[in-house]
């Protein structure tokens, strides 16, 4: 898992309705754990992805967070490779 992946998840849970708490989203937790990358990294940046589409809602399409949030939904998660 990658920042823009933890990103994305991140951001998918805000459109599901779920809080800024990572620890909710078991799957998220266990890949974050097993990439390699430090897992306090993973946890803002799903965090930062929560922001972003908090942000980009009901928002103008010119609007920084708007393109952030088009860009992060266009990225693939670990989970999605796993069929």
């Amino acid at each position: 898992m990658d920042f823009d992946q933890a990103r994305k998840i991140g951001a998918q849970a805000f459109l599901d309705g779920l809080p800024v708490v990572p620890a909710l989203n078991i799957g998220f937790i266990e890949a974050a754990c097993a990439s390699g990358t430090p897992t306090v990294d993973l946890l803002k940046a799903f965090n930062n992805g929560w922001t972003i589409a908090y942000l980009a809602k009901d928002s103008p399409d010119e609007m920084p967070s708007v393109i952030e949030f088009k860009r992060l939904m266009a990225v693939e998660n670990p989970q999605d490779e796993k069929g």
